[in-house]
């Protein structure tokens, strides 16, 4: 199942609502995913260059664009990025990690 890392700003407006209550952000990235057959894996605020970030997994690559499309329509944030995330196994397949001595 695809994974991937989403990430991105809030807008001022949105901080406001978080501040009053926290749960809004991850509770508005779980609803827009489960609406597109996704599930969030794991919510993160962060403080540097990006305001969260969550990973998010679903059945087909179109149904995470589907939910990064709809949060920015949403209105809630000022930028939306989405990276895939691989383990070892998914990038080599049939391949094994060297332990290291």
């Amino acid at each position: 199942m695809p994974t991937y890392l989403l990430y991105g700003k809030f807008t001022p407006e949105f901080w406001q609502t978080i501040r009053r209550d926290p749960e809004a952000a991850p509770a508005l990235v779980r609803k827009m995913a489960e609406r597109s057959g996704c599930l969030v894996e794991h919510f993160f605020f962060a403080l540097e260059e990006f305001d969260f970030y969550a990973a998010v997994s679903g059945e087909r690559p179109e149904d995470l664009t589907t939910v990064r499309n709809q949060l920015m329509a949403d209105g809630a944030f000022r930028a939306l990025h989405a990276e895939q995330l691989f383990t070892f196994a998914e990038l080599f397949p049939g391949e094994q990690a060297i332990a290291e001595a």
